[in-house]
């Protein structure tokens, strides 16, 4: 690794202070034509716990060093591009450590800690079975957010001895962003089966018992049951929140969270012939297909994303996905399902579609998509009301919704996938 503070050439090229943190930008010129850039930062409060500015810093890649550019003589460093914008990376910094420093203080309800060693042991004392399978086990609570569904559970067999919270998505499967998260947040393993959700797989972590001394000896028993009825209020908004801090700082180059790609699952032979068609659909798109819609079609959009659902069809309506699209960057997000990631997208017609902002975005990723096919039908028009839609050919066929209700609909589009 080279030096990052001093060459046959230094040069300071920009200084700048925010959220308690002093910045300066060097340029490097080792020769004629190899020049590099670092970035230094030095905290005010110069601390070594890892949930603080400078714990942050060390998490993102800046490397503790002495330094001559400040009068204490340390900083960060790391090295960064040339046009690197160290303004904004300054503000960004803050608003994401403000976002982790907010995520903290919910997950810290739930007992879920960070930085590890920074609170009472929620998973301290290792498990060594499933976290399900047990000679003893009770079902004591549930509770649910509008992500989540969570069941606290009583497990005791051999050593292992304690509560189990098990965490099921509203919305199955969980995202390749909040898997990141609950791998960030540690101690969460997955069962494929579990029995408190008929069967399905779900998240859990596990409190080990801790004897208690004094007149009833419960032991951590209150911290367990507080722990898990601060999920319903604190664990999602905690995961808002790191998502957050993710896409803040990851405008720069640098990343909170690991994404790691996802591994299409094998098609079983059990499968109906309507899981099959919808395996064939998603082998090139995410999704067979993306509604949209204005607001005041939201009920229209709702039944008809449901029946098509009940049929196992991918089908991307946002009150499905309320998890997958948090802290992302929406009109990327967006772009990305109609133009690129959905087999058709079905467009509820109306005044009130063709004037909004957001419809508006999502219709010319739409046209954008049937320009690159070169006119091969892509977008399906559901007429509500009528309304000219910029950049939408009039010669597109379309249902009408006083001709076609909706389940009708549903039956059309059907035959139209299978086709």
């Amino acid at each position: 690794m080279r030096d990052l503070h001093s060459s046959l050439k230094t040069e300071i090229i920009g200084q700048h202070q925010a959220s308690g943190v002093n910045y300066a930008l060097a340029r490097l010129q080792h020769g004629k034509t190899d020049v590099s850039h670092s970035l230094h930062a030095y905290p005010a409060s110069y601390t070594l716990s890892d949930f603080s500015t400078p714990g942050y810093l060390r998490y993102l890649g800046f490397q503790e060093s002495n330094c001559s550019f400040f009068p204490s003589g340390k900083c960060f460093v790391r090295e960064v591009g040339a046009n690197f914008d160290m303004k904004g990376f300054a503000d960004t910094f803050g608003r994401s450590f403000n976002a982790l420093s907010d995520a903290n203080k919910h997950f810290t309800e739930c007992g879920i800690y960070i930085v590890k060693g920074a609170g009472p042991s929620f998973s301290g004392k290792a498990i060594s079975s499933d976290g399900h399978n047990s000679p003893k086990k009770q079902r004591m609570k549930n509770s649910d957010d509008n992500v989540f569904h969570y069941v606290l559970t009583w497990v005791e067999g051999g050593r292992d001895k304690g509560w189990v919270i098990h965490y099921r998505p509203q919305h199955p499967p969980l995202s390749a962003d909040l898997e990141a998260a609950l791998e960030f947040l540690h101690g969460f393993q997955q069962f494929s089966e579990c029995p408190e959700y008929d069967f399905e797989q779900c998240f859990w972590r596990f409190i080990g018992f801790e004897a208690g001394s004094g007149q009833f000896g419960l032991g951590n028993a209150d911290f367990a049951h507080r722990c898990f009825d601060a999920h319903a209020a604190h664990f999602a908004p905690g995961l808002e929140k790191l998502l957050g801090a993710h896409v803040e700082i990851a405008a720069y180059g640098m990343n909170v969270l690991t994404l790691s790609p996802r591994v299409a699952e094998p098609e079983s032979s059990q499968q109906s012939s309507t899981a099959r068609m919808k395996n064939r659909s998603v082998s090139k798109y995410k999704y067979d297909v993306a509604l949209s819609f204005a607001g005041t079609e939201r009920m229209l959009a709702e039944q008809l994303a449901t029946m098509l659902k009940e049929k196992e069809i991918a089908v991307f309506y946002d009150g499905f996905y309320p998890e997958h699209l948090w802290g992302k960057d929406l009109a990327v997000e967006f772009d990305n399902i109609y133009r690129k990631e959905s087999r058709y997208c079905v467009l509820f017609v109306s005044p009130e579609y063709a004037n909004r902002m957001w419809t508006i975005h999502e219709r010319r990723s739409a046209l954008a998509r049937l320009l690159e096919d070169r006119g091969k039908e892509y977008i399906l028009p559901i007429k509500v009301t009528d309304a000219e839609l910029d950049g939408l050919s009039p010669t597109i066929g379309y249902l009408d919704l006083a001709v076609y209700p909706i389940p009708t609909i549903a039956e059309i589009l059907l035959k139209k996938l299978a086709s």
